[in-house]
């Protein structure tokens, strides 16, 4: 007796939403970031920020070298996109920090342990093409 044919069906992606995009570029930007204080090296800076951003960015990492310090980030992020207007979002985010100063070379901690402050983000990402990218950010202080 022949078996029955079978019928494969392909599931669907699903589009990601605007939302969901930019989330992503938010936390993308927080790796490449993070793996930039780590090394002391900023050329992949631009794949994920742009403008003030990448200019404070870059800035960071060469006090950095001046110190002779490097940074191992440690963060929580819970970043809520607030706003997406054509080529413009908002992300709000807010995390503890327990990043702290590492041995550019040894990559040891040098210092204090992360604090475990509390901060929050406004960030703002621009649209070019498909790429979303970190343009400005402001911190809230208590």
């Amino acid at each position: 007796m022949p078996s029955p044919a079978v019928t494969e069906t392909a599931e669907a992606t699903p589009t990601p939403t605007i939302e969901e995009e930019v989330s992503e570029a938010y936390l993308r930007y927080w790796d490449v970031y993070s793996e930039g204080l780590f090394d002391l090296e900023t050329s992949r800076f631009d794949e994920v920020m742009r403008g003030p951003r990448l200019e404070r960015a870059v800035d960071e990492i060469e006090s950095l070298r001046q110190d002779g310090r490097a940074v191992k980030i440690v963060v929580e992020n819970h970043p809520v996109v607030v706003k997406v207007e054509g080529d413009e979002a908002v992300v709000f985010d807010e995390y503890e920090n327990d990043s702290y100063l590492i041995d550019p070379e040894t990559k040891e901690p040098v210092g204090d342990p992360g604090t475990g402050e509390v901060i929050r983000d406004t960030v703002t990402l621009t649209r070019s093409g498909q790429t979303w990218k970190v343009l400005d950010s402001v911190r809230e202080v208590e």
